[in-house]
């Protein structure tokens, strides 16, 4: 085999910083009293890499930046803003001029969303609020109402109070960051993360999104998703550019790319099992034909035109694949399960069969 495993990887690497170095920053303005459980909203979707301990950089008086070199997520934060009087005025101005200044100045500042907290239990909505959000929407920003610490998912008074009026919000999202204690016995679960994280993606354009999706830790299914909508893309446009030539290249793009996604840092027992099946799928469907040079495979064949289909089933099928076990191991993670090597090569095997059957492509086929 003339191309190995380590050159695979190492293409696949490449592809992963590339596309790392690319991220597009996204920007969150989170707007609440103290109290209001924002520090809790936002370590609960993103992790320590926003610490609620953490001292948040001075941009002005009345609003502070969260940041982690390497985390493209930055939140500002408006600290004090417990009644609407004149001393939050220049928390009007400031939000104002941030917002301005994004647009205007520097574009990797630009604020792309707005969570408005409010404490659900509290049931307050006052007219000076909605008269603020409504300039602060004129500045071309969506907003998010947020109900925070909503000891149910379920609609309520005061969110059907909401309802009745004409909000300048894009969607009112209800959670509860973390589970809330109760009672010795009885403890209220958290919920609604996973709500805001798609109502907000959906608000977002593709790399923002994309940005956001990858780096909140509260939903894999999501980032599953997202993994599968960027092959479907990629896909689309190889069926007009079709290159025999470049299906290495193709390929470990598709895979880096997809690791970002999915915030998975290379897994080299995950890509040798990946190699592996490709090296058999191939072997299986053109054998007889093909070099023994996974690079140059496809492209050797004496009519590459005719093999067009089953060049774009290989690589959506890979990626399939890869997406799946990917989502897989971060499952058993996030369940604090230990999976091994040899589990992942069985998952992958059921995966890549079950991809075989709905592609069409073959019998079974064992990659050990």
């Amino acid at each position: 085999m003339q191309q190995h495993l380590q050159e695979f990887l190492s293409q696949i690497e490449q592809a992963y910083w590339i596309e790392k170095t690319n991220t597009k920053p996204f920007n969150i303005l989170i707007i609440g009293k103290t109290g209001v459980g924002k520090s809790t909203l936002v370590n609960a979707l993103f992790g320590k890499q926003l610490s609620a301990t953490g001292v948040g950089l001075p941009v002005t008086k009345t609003i502070a930046e969260y940041h982690q070199e390497g985390f493209p997520i930055t939140v500002y934060d408006t600290p004090g803003l417990e009644i609407f009087a004149e001393v939050n005025q220049d928390i009007k101005q400031s939000v104002s001029d941030l917002i301005a200044d994004g647009y205007q100045k520097n574009q990797e500042k630009r604020i792309d969303i707005v969570w408005y907290c409010i404490h659900a239990r509290a049931s307050r909505y006052e007219k000076n609020e909605n008269d603020w959000l409504e300039e602060i929407a004129k500045q071309g920003i969506p907003i998010i109402l947020v109900l925070t610490q909503t000891f149910s998912s379920k609609n309520s008074d005061f969110l059907a109070y909401l309802k009745t009026r004409n909000l300048p919000v894009k969607e009112i999202v209800r959670i509860m960051a973390k589970p809330y204690q109760i009672t010795e016995d009885f403890v209220v679960p958290a919920h609604g993360l996973d709500d805001l994280v798609k109502v907000t993606a959906n608000l977002l354009d593709d790399s923002r999104r994309k940005t956001l999706i990858s780096n909140q830790i509260v939903d894999v299914d999501l980032q599953a998703q997202e993994a599968h909508r960027y092959v479907d893309s990629y896909i689309d446009n190889l069926a007009s550019i079709v290159d025999p030539l470049l299906f290495s290249e193709q390929l470990t793009e598709l895979l880096g790319t997809t690791s970002v996604i999915l915030n998975v840092a290379i897994d080299k027992s995950i890509v040798s099992v990946v190699f592996n099946f490709i090296k058999k799928i191939i072997s299986e469907l053109f054998k007889n034909i093909l070099s023994n040079d996974i690079l140059s495979s496809v492209a050797n064949l004496a009519d590459p035109t005719n093999i067009v289909k089953s060049y774009i089933k290989i690589i959506r099928l890979v990626a399939d694949v890869y997406i799946d076990v990917l989502t897989t191991k971060k499952k058993a993670e996030k369940e604090n399960k230990n999976i091994s090597e040899d589990e992942l090569i069985q998952v992958t095997e059921e995966k890549l069969n079950k991809q075989l059957q709905e592609h069409h492509l073959d019998d079974n086929i064992e990659v050990r």
